[in-house]
């Protein structure tokens, strides 16, 4: 989204509230991203490197 053009994200938002298959594409491709990059085995790997930088 170009920032400072709310009228920009206001069209996409209406864009897919009108269309439900692309409102449930995007719901399980967010839920995907979300379970791979926030998952509790990503979590524990982000902290661990970050402790490893800490102690250098």
């Amino acid at each position: 989204m170009p920032p400072q053009q709310p009228q920009v994200l206001a069209e996409k938002l209406e864009a897919v509230a009108r269309d439900a298959k692309e409102a449930a594409r995007l719901g399980e491709a967010g839920r995907r991203k979300v379970e791979t990059q926030f998952s509790s085995e990503r979590s524990a790997e982000m902290l661990a490197q970050m402790l490893q930088r800490a102690a250098m």
